[in-house]
């Protein structure tokens, strides 16, 4: 062990605001309420209120990704690889869709989705 601190005397990182907010239960209900089950944006927030994966990993989850009840991922961050029960109320919006569209929040129609799309889509439903 060292004995001295290297960090003894570092300025502390100014942050600009107070980061992202965290939704009450009352906001993911009313969100539930407006957005019905099988449409893209409650698609997304089931995927990551049951699922736990970062906004990343999720957007990438598709068709390729399901095995029996499960999606086999790899976490973009960390490379582990996961294997993540289909939460019941995602339900059928993983499993349509034709076999050569890949993700999963493409939905019915099934195009491609990236995270910056996937951002504006859940600033949009707020």
């Amino acid at each position: 062990m060292i004995e001295s601190n290297p960090a003894l005397g570092v300025k502390r990182f100014k942050g600009r605001g107070e980061g992202f907010h965290t939704w009450t239960e009352a906001e993911v209900e009313q969100f539930q309420t407006t957005h019905a089950l099988g449409s893209k944006p409650r698609l997304a927030l089931e995927l990551l209120l049951n699922t736990g994966q970062r906004r990343e990993d999720m957007v990438r989850m598709g068709r390729q990704h399901l095995q029996g009840d499960e999606i086999a991922v790899r976490q973009e961050k960390t490379d582990a690889p996961l294997m993540i029960p289909i939460p019941p109320t995602v339900g059928e919006g993983v499993g349509g869709g034709s076999e050569d569209q890949h993700d999963v929040l493409a939905h019915r129609i099934w195009q491609a989705v990236h995270t910056r799309w996937f951002w504006k889509l859940v600033q949009r439903a707020v």
